[in-house]
């Protein structure tokens, strides 16, 4: 194992690299940056007419009004509150990006505290796209070597860290700040349950949101000269993460960068949902979907990690449905889709979706040796296999601009209007990178 001057240089080495590169140079990577960028604050406008979102963004604008405007809203307030109520706005509709190789999202508090900081402070859109990458580059080699413990959920462990290197840098930190910051954050690191899920409840939502906006307080007390320990990764192994299946954090350079191998969501659901809908949606278009109400029998074989955290039978709330694999596929084969909709309370008490709900069998396939799904579906005594082992946004299987910019336009236009969703797509993804960054402000309408 490396010893810690060694972490601390590797470390300090990686952070240098992502800082100082040239993103005018590498137009492919910050392209990808955009997407993941675009994609996460289409997320959290198209959440922004929840009457939950509302009135906590109301609340502290109302408590705390400030020099930043939260997106999607004509509501003004502190730095820390906006990225937090961007977050929690993010993952509403667990529409959001992640990376496969993490087990989790490191854009879904880096990019809020990335936005908010950058228009608070007016910098240019480069030091906020370069900000982004740092920030999830972090966080997706801590949630490649942590793994968390039964009944904890990832959102807002690790990623404080993550947001916290964004935030150190975008305030001005130097290379030894932004590490000192990763450790402070990490020395902190909460344990945020599952438990919401399982009951229903709205609370795994502000996971993430507290991660975004405590991370720039603690990256303004690293620049204000609080100090951390540089062992501490071993310390969360053994103390905080399941230290029995976790690693050392690799700090060593490696291509591509985190965020060259993002996935984007095309369905509004955790992405081990994904598989199982994919398939659903490959016999719905083969068949139509009025061809669900003669499905007789179903059963899914996929691999483990996706009945740990996905396991939810008969959801009541949306929450509970998307995190259920079986709700997922009931959806997509009745509506053929799995977009927010999915969520309404009529979507959710649907006779059809209920009925194909119970009727799907699940079983772990332990010799399934990557993320994938096998779908059987019976009619008539007649069963057809529909399988599939990738998805549009996993490495090797890019996702398309088009196919991003169409879902910002989708999530974001009920909220905030065609023409809006059109200008925000326009802004993030062709704005100059010398520019002053600068979200476009629109309320709901």
């Amino acid at each position: 194992m490396p010893s810690n001057d060694t972490d601390r240089a590797a470390l300090q080495y990686l952070i240098g690299d992502i800082v100082g590169r040239d993103l005018s140079a590498a137009p492919a990577l910050q392209a990808k940056i955009r997407l993941v960028l675009l994609d996460t604050a289409a997320c959290a406008i198209g959440s922004m007419n929840d009457p939950v979102v509302q009135q906590v963004a109301e609340r502290f604008g109302t408590l705390s009004p400030g020099p930043v405007r939260i997106p999607g809203t004509d509501i003004d307030t502190g730095i820390a509150d906006a990225a937090f109520v961007m977050t929690m706005a993010a993952c509403w509709f667990e529409a959001c990006e992640g990376v496969a190789s993490a087990h989790g999202r490191p854009g879904l508090s880096v990019i809020p505290a990335a936005v908010m900081i950058g228009s608070a402070k007016g910098l240019p859109v480069k030091t906020v796209l370069t900000a982004i990458a740092l920030g999830y580059e972090i966080g997706g080699r801590l949630g490649a070597a942590y793994r968390v413990k039964g009944g904890i959920h990832v959102d807002g462990t690790w990623g404080l860290a993550a947001s916290t290197a964004t935030a150190a840098y975008l305030l001005g930190g130097d290379t030894p700040a932004i590490r000192n910051a990763v450790n402070l954050a990490l020395c902190q690191m909460p344990g945020s349950l599952y438990l919401p899920v399982i009951t229903g409840d709205t609370a795994r939502n502000t996971y993430a949101a507290n991660a975004s906006a405590e991370s720039i307080r603690l990256a303004q007390a690293t620049l204000a000269g609080v100090t951390a320990p540089d062992t501490v990764d071993a310390e969360v192994r053994r103390i905080i993460m399941d230290d029995s299946r976790s690693t050392a954090v690799d700090w060593s350079m490696c291509q591509p960068l985190k965020i060259e191998d993002a996935y984007i969501k095309m369905f509004a659901a955790v992405r081990h949902v994904h598989y199982g809908v994919s398939c659903a949606l490959d016999w719905v278009e083969q068949h139509g979907n009025a061809a669900a109400q003669t499905i007789d029998g179903l059963s899914l074989s996929i691999y483990e990690e996706a009945i740990t955290y996905c396991g939810v039978r008969q959801p009541r709330t949306p929450i509970q449905a998307q995190f259920s694999l079986s709700y997922g596929i009931a959806h997509a084969l009745t509506f053929g889709s799995l977009g927010p909709e999915a969520y309404a309370p009529e979507r959710l008490t649907y006779p059809e979706v209920q009925r194909l709900e119970a009727l799907l069998e699940i079983a772990a396939d332990p010799h399934m040796p990557t993320r994938g799904a096998v779908l059987l579906i019976a009619v008539a005594r007649q069963t057809e296999t529909i399988s599939v082992n990738a998805l549009v946004g996993d490495p090797g299987n890019p996702v398309s601009e088009e196919d991003v910019t169409g879902k910002a336009k989708t999530y974001m236009s009920p909220v905030i209007g065609e023409a809006a969703a059109e200008t925000m797509i326009r802004t993030v993804m062709t704005a100059d990178i010398e520019e002053v960054f600068n979200l476009p402000h629109y309320r709901l309408i």
